[in-house]
């Protein structure tokens, strides 16, 4: 449930069956499923708050079993970039390492990206948005 579209709403703090970008597929159900679960709460018919405003949800990534629920909220991050967003910055870095020096590194980029949290705000700001970063490693072949 924590990795439901509607879950990830919980970041700003408060949600609506009526904003517009929660498709009326995802929302059908999600909200009355998250106040039962007490994560949310209802403020007024069709309006929900959180529980616990100004906590942050860190997603759990690929972890075993967790596949389709992050598939699930990547679809939703993409219709939010295409409607609204897109790409504000990238680093590309190609490497030759052994792979156990890689997994040390994987701790460091964990902790790098778990970090951002401390740019974040819940207050509405002029330059304010909504970004994604995400930390990832790939193989690529054995060399």
């Amino acid at each position: 449930m924590l990795g439901s579209p509607e879950a990830y709403e919980l970041i700003v703090g408060s949600v609506s069956k009526s904003v517009p970008s929660v498709s009326p597929t995802l929302a059908e159900g999600g909200f009355e499923r998250l106040t039962k679960a007490k994560l949310l709460r209802s403020t007024s018919p069709g309006r929900y708050k959180t529980r616990q405003p100004g906590k942050f949800w860190t997603f759990p990534g690929r972890s075993k079993g967790m596949e389709p629920l992050l598939d699930r909220v990547r679809v939703y991050w993409d219709v939010m970039a295409k409607r609204r967003g897109g790409p504000f910055g990238e680093r590309l870095e190609l490497v030759r390492a052994s792979s156990s020096v890689m997994r040390q590194y994987m701790n460091a980029l964990h902790r790098a990206v778990d970090e951002a949290n401390l740019a974040a705000t819940h207050a509405k700001g002029e330059d304010t948005a909504l970004f994604l970063i995400e930390g990832s490693v790939r193989r690529l072949l054995p060399f």
